[in-house]
C-alpha cells in the first residue's frame, strides 16, 4: 500500500469539514501533513482486514506486506522526527520530507513513484493499492500495469479530490469516502463544527 499522505491529509480534512467534523491534532492527524483512520491505531496487521473493508472486499489486505506513507512537513528536525514516529506507531514505513511554506514537496511524489516502480520491478507484489487522488500519478499507474501488476486506487470521490483520469487508469477504484467519514465519525478525535 502506497499513500500520498499530503493529498490524503488535505482532501481528507476538507471531506471531514464538509461533514461538520474537524480532526484534532494528535496520533492520527497533523494539518497538511498526515491523516489516517483513528480505528487503525494499535491494530495488528492480521486484524486490519476486518476494519479496512474496502481492501477486504478485494482480498488484498490480508496479504499486505508493507504500508508506505509519503508526506512532507514544515518545521525543524524535531517536528520531522515526531511525524515519523507517529506514522511508525500507526504501522507505516514513513518517508517524511522537509518542505518550504505553502509549497508541495516534490520529494513525496518522486519517492512514492520510485518505490512503487522499484517494488514492481523487483516483483515484490502482484497488486498494489495507491491511496491518492492526483491525476499526476496516471503515468506511474500505467507503467506499473505494463509490468503485469494490478493497481487499485483508493480515494474519495471526484467532488473531494479524485482526478477522474486516475480512476479510469486504475484496475479498480474504491471510493473510500463513506467508510472514511464513518470511522472518523465514531472517533473522539474530532471537534464538531458549529453549523452557524
Amino acid at each position: 500500500m502506497f499513500v500520498d499522505g499530503e493529498g490524503l491529509a488535505m482532501r481528507g480534512r476538507e471531506l471531514l469539514r464538509s461533514r461538520k467534523m474537524d480532526p484534532k491534532v494528535g496520533a492520527h492527524f497533523e494539518p497538511d501533513t498526515f491523516l489516517w483512520l483513528p480505528t487503525m491505531r494499535g491494530v495488528p496487521q492480521s486484524q486490519r482486514r476486518q476494519i479496512f473493508s474496502p481492501l477486504h472486499e478485494l482480498a488484498l489486505e490480508e496479504y499486505a506486506i508493507r504500508w508506505h506513507y509519503y508526506t512532507a512537513v514544515q518545521g525543524d528536525d524535531v517536528k520531522l522526527e515526531s511525524v515519523r514516529d507517529r506514522l511508525h506507531a500507526l504501522g507505516f514505513d514513513a518517508r517524511v520530507f522537509k518542505k518550504a511554506p505553502k509549497m508541495k514537496s516534490k520529494g513525496v511524489d518522486i519517492t512514492l513513484a520510485r518505490d512503487l516502480l522499484g517494488h514492481a520491478y523487483r516483483d515484490d507484489f502482484d497488486a498494489a493499492v495507491l491511496i491518492a487522488g492526483d491525476a499526476d500519478f496516471v503515468p506511474l499507474v500505467d507503467e506499473v500495469k505494463r509490468m503485469g501488476k494490478q493497481v487499485f486506487v483508493l480515494f474519495f470521490s471526484a467532488a473531494h479530490g479524485l482526478g477522474e483520469e486516475l480512476r479510469r487508469h486504475s484496475d479498480d477504484f474504491l471510493d473510500f469516502e463513506e467508510k472514511f467519514t464513518s470511522l472518523w465519525g465514531t472517533s473522539a478525535e474530532f471537534s464538531p463544527i458549529d453549523p452557524s
